[in-house]
């Protein structure tokens, strides 16, 4: 009985995974834009909104803004488009949804003439697109603003980071806006921690405090580049800053409470690298997936509803994809995944869990025509866009012939065969979903005895890693 249960147990997983509605599909505009989209949302089951700005090739052309609603097979099927020829809006735009339901798109356009400075806006819009709340245009100046985050508080407000850009000369800061529910200016704080230090993602704290974190410089030349936390207290005057000299770049997001992710790379290896601090930048653990030649420049992870890391990015330039990955609470790999929409440069930017369980991925894709097209992916759990032809697990990393792991099915308890190697073991077992479930410490080479039978029925993750972090090897058990 116990058997045909687990049986059952697969056929109603597979089944699941198989209703999650994949897709890659890019979105161009006009011939002569370039597009990008930072961050899609879901307000309803399978509806996606995605707001996409860019501007000519040809400077006296001007730009574009442009909100879309998206179904979920990745149709367009409906829109709001602004279009000037007399300004050049940045194509790293966002959207959220506010908790009143409506939708809050955050960008930055150019002043008259379409060159010159870059001017803040955010605009308060219904879900079905025909309404304006309000739109906020912060002053017209001759700073060039690029936008980042933005985030909506405990109260209400919101929060908003671009990076700051003085015309003339070498240096950088983070700019900080806070909105109130009207779009009427509350705060602005320019962040300066250094040499050209620019904005990437920010959070708020339990107590009402903001973190923004992005990256900072010793030099003009870039030398010492770094990752650094500003805090923000409830005047929104910086009261603390830190720096994670383990990343040259990278985004931050929360994890619980008291805990932050840091996800980013460093120029030493040019790999993926995972950072948590608790809030005040204490490190607890420190990661470097050894699977170049993946880095990136826009990066972000974000806790996963199932208690995990996902990760998102950019290959280095001798690749040009947009990869995912996802990782445990610890900070352990636990798959890794790349795609190329063309020869050119492709990337993503962010990601949201939607409501059928899948990855909802945003970022860039190149076209021989504009150069740069909205590209947004439908996932699924396991990052995979085609999931008949996506393996479970890591993939395409060489692991050393030293461990067997048997019986499999397995009721009672695991053997792990242990053939090389010295000194201490760290076994992880995940369930289906990449939740930690188990977790023990092994000594020396010989087979070790690990007990299963607290385990419900399923298909789980067995990974085993050295007391350094190298993969010793994994491999997908079913508990019956």
């Amino acid at each position: 009985m116990k058997g045909l249960t687990t049986l059952l147990f697969l056929f109603l997983l597979s089944f699941l995974e198989a209703q999650i509605p994949t897709f890659s599909r890019t979105y161009a505009d006009t011939a002569n834009f370039a597009g990008n989209s930072r961050r899609a949302i879901e307000i309803q089951s399978g509806t996606y909104f995605l707001a996409s700005a860019g501007h000519s090739l040809f400077v006296n052309e001007g730009g574009f803004q442009r909100l879309s609603k998206v179904d979920l097979i990745g149709d367009m099927f409906e829109d709001v488009f602004f279009y000037t020829n007399s300004r050049r809006f940045f194509f790293f735009c966002s959207v959220i949804q506010a908790s009143d339901n409506d939708l809050i798109v955050f960008n930055t356009r150019s002043t008259i003439g379409a060159m010159g400075g870059n001017q803040i806006f955010a605009m308060k819009i219904s879900p079905d697109l025909l309404d304006t709340s309000w739109i906020y245009y912060h002053n017209d100046s001759t700073h060039f603003d690029t936008p980042d985050d933005i985030i909506e508080t405990t109260d209400g407000n919101f929060a908003l980071i671009a990076t700051r850009s003085y015309i003339g000369q070498d240096d950088f800061d983070a700019i900080f806006l806070e909105l109130n529910s009207n779009g009427q200016l509350l705060h602005e704080t320019i962040v300066d921690v250094g040499i050209a230090n620019m904005a990437h993602s920010m959070v708020e704290t339990s107590s009402g405090k903001i973190i923004i974190n992005g990256n900072t410089a010793e030099t003009l030349g870039g030398n010492g580049l770094k990752v650094y936390s500003a805090t923000l207290n409830s005047e929104r005057v910086v009261e603390s800053t830190f720096f994670l000299p383990q990343l040259s770049e990278g985004g931050m997001s929360r994890f619980g409470s008291d805990k932050l992710v840091f996800s980013g790379y460093d120029n030493s290896s040019l790999a993926p690298k995972a950072v948590m601090t608790n809030n005040s930048g204490s490190v607890i653990w420190n990661k470097t997936y050894g699977v170049s030649p993946y880095s990136a420049v826009n990066y972000i992870g974000r806790k996963t509803i199932d208690g995990s890391i996902v990760m998102v990015g950019i290959t280095d330039l001798t690749v040009n994809s947009g990869f995912i990955m996802k990782a445990d609470s610890l900070g352990n790999l636990l798959w890794k995944r790349s795609y190329d929409h063309g020869p050119g440069s492709d990337f993503f930017m962010d990601f949201i869990e939607t409501s059928d369980g899948g990855l909802l991925v945003t970022g860039a894709a190149s076209n021989a025509i504009s150069g740069q097209d909205v590209w947004l992916l439908k996932l699924d759990a396991d990052g995979c866009l085609n999931p008949q032809d996506c393996e479970v697990g890591i993939t395409d990393m060489p692991l050393p012939d030293v461990l067997t792991i048997y019986p499999n099915p397995a009721s009672e308890y695991l053997n792990l065969k242990i053939e090389q190697g010295q000194g201490t073991y760290i076994v992880l077992l995940h369930d289906a979903t990449g939740r930690l479930v188990q977790h023990a410490t092994l000594t020396g080479i010989g087979t070790h005895l690990l007990e299963v039978n607290q385990l419900q029925t399923g298909v789980y993750i067995c990974t085993v890693r050295a007391a350094n972090g190298d993969l010793m090897g994994h491999e997908r058990i079913v508990i019956r």
